[in-house]
Order: C-alpha cells, then structure tokens, then sequence
C-alpha cells in the first residue's frame, strides 16, 4: 500500500573526532575508516595532523600500498579501458600544445590534467523482457521478446592528493549483432553523471577563441571519452546509441 510522502528528511552525515587535535571531520571527507576502528578503541587521527607526524618524522609515509587500499590503476584493465586512456592522452598532449603555443609558451611550461585513469567496473550479461502488453501490441513487426546485453560501468578516476577521486561515471547496454529487432547493434546510454573536482581547475581548453572564450579543460575530457566511446562502438559494427 503506497503512502504519500514529503521528500523533506535531512540525513546527518557521520563525524569522527581526531585524537590528537580534537578537530572534528566528515568520515567520508576524512577518509575514516569505521570497520577498523577496532569498536571505538583505535586512534584517529585527521590528515593535518598526519601531514605534521609525517613532517616531524614521527610517521613514515607507506612505501607501498596494502592490499586493502590499492589505486584505481590496479583495478583490471579492458581492452575498452586501454583504448579509452590512450586516446585521452593523446588528446590532452595536443591540447597542451595548441594552448602553449597560443601563450607563447613551451607545452612543459602549461599545466595539464594528469593521474588520469580510466576503467570498466562492470560488465554483465543481462537479459531485457519487453512486457506481455507492449509484445502484443508490437508482434506484427516481429520484435524479439527478449533481448541479451552487456550492461558495463565506465568510471574516470584521477589522483588527487595522493587520493583517487572518481569524477565522471557512464553506464551503458550493449545490444551485439546477435540481438534481435529492433535492438540490433545498438546500445543504450542510461546513467551519466560528474562531478568539479578535476584537476586543475579554470583552463580554457585549447586557449579558447581570440577573446579566450571556450570550454573548459574538464568539459572536453568527459566529451573525449564520450566521443572515444563512440568511436569504439562504431569499430565493432555498433550502428547506434541513445540517451535513456
């Protein structure tokens, strides 16, 4: 039985108290990590104060990574993935280019965006049902009544600070050449998403025009992988994609 409901209830986001300056944090912001905290017993401390330990000595930074805190570019490479990454570098080398030599500058003179790393997160067989009632009222024109796909998760992440940020996230559905009408060679774009944490901040890609207008340097690197996924799809027969 539904209920009718205001969307007014406001969740109260987690804090942890750092031991040592007895600063209070977000634990998402702060990195906090609940399932270690050893039931209240463990010490934290917040990464200013981890900054000073490690400036005065008193903590090494970990040379290498345990297994329960491995970087995105651990996570599986996919031949899409690679594909994806070498055209984002070759892209961002010649807009580096282009923008140094519209300031008269040597291109290791610019910043530009780096850490970046991209990967396909999921990639599931899945089958798509069409309703009894829409399949009626369609058998005429033959459609199949169900669909196999490969729903995949493409996420961009990039290192800042030390930290993998996942900025931009794609999900999609692949509909191959052994799919039946009217899906055939088509894919569907379900979920997009971003969010302003690129790295650096306020550069007009490629100079912009003569009064130094254009996009930002984020905004042509999401559509280059836009774009690159495109590109991909149409090298293996692809015909089609549509924003659901």
């Amino acid at each position: 039985k539904l209920k009718k409901k205001k969307n007014e209830e406001r969740l109260l986001e987690p804090w942890v108290q750092c031991d040592y300056c007895d600063a209070w944090v977000h634990q998402v912001c702060a990195l906090f990590n609940k399932v270690r905290d050893e039931g209240g017993s463990g010490q934290y401390a917040c990464p200013h104060c981890l900054v000073k330990k490690m400036e005065k000595g008193t903590i090494k930074q970990l040379s290498s990574r345990p297994q329960a805190m491995l970087e995105a570019k651990d996570l599986a490479k996919t031949k899409l993935s690679d594909f994806l990454e070498q055209r984002l570098t070759k892209c961002l080398t010649n807009e580096r280019q282009v923008r140094a030599t519209a300031l008269g500058k040597k291109p290791s003179e610019v910043p530009t965006a780096d850490g970046l790393t991209v990967r396909i997160v999921n990639s599931n067989d899945k089958v798509f049902s069409v309703l009894p009632n829409f399949y009626k009222h369609f058998e005429k024109d033959k459609i199949a009544g169900e669909m196999k796909y490969k729903s995949k998760i493409l996420l961009l992440f990039q290192k800042v600070d030390g930290v993998d940020l996942c900025l931009f996230c794609m999900y999609v559905q692949e509909y191959d050449k052994d799919c039946g009408a009217p899906n055939t060679r088509r894919t569907y774009l379900s979920y997009l998403d971003s969010v302003r944490y690129f790295k650096p901040e306020g550069i007009t890609a490629y100079g912009g025009d003569k009064n130094g207008r254009g996009d930002s340097l984020r905004t042509v690197v999401y559509q280059e992988l836009i774009m690159g996924y495109l590109q991909y799809l149409k090298d293996r027969g692809f015909t089609s994609m549509y924003i659901w």
